[in-house]
């Protein structure tokens, strides 16, 4: 990501909202590592090999489950990560 503080709408909205299931899986190949993990009151994927290809799979269940999702992000917050060496 160039700009992620631009960019997070459209990638939210890729994973939640599109009608398309490859719209959904680009996005996802694309942000997540191969590694990648998902924490959720109904389900959890452990990082690990492969495990990319799991939250996939939660993803395009939940489009199942709901299939017409609606939002609209009004603010996006950033932090900035400084990193303090100990002396």
């Amino acid at each position: 990501m160039e700009d992620p503080t631009a960019e997070i709408t459209d990638v939210v909205k890729s994973l939640t909202t599109t009608q398309s299931p490859e719209v959904q899986l680009e996005a996802i190949q694309t942000y997540f590592t191969p590694n990648a993990a998902f924490d959720h009151p109904l389900a959890k994927v452990l990082p690990g090999s492969h495990s990319r290809q799991r939250v996939v799979g939660l993803y395009q269940w939940y489009k199942i489950m709901s299939p017409n999702i609606a939002l609209d992000i009004k603010s996006i917050g950033k932090q900035q990560i400084c990193k303090v060496k100990a002396t």
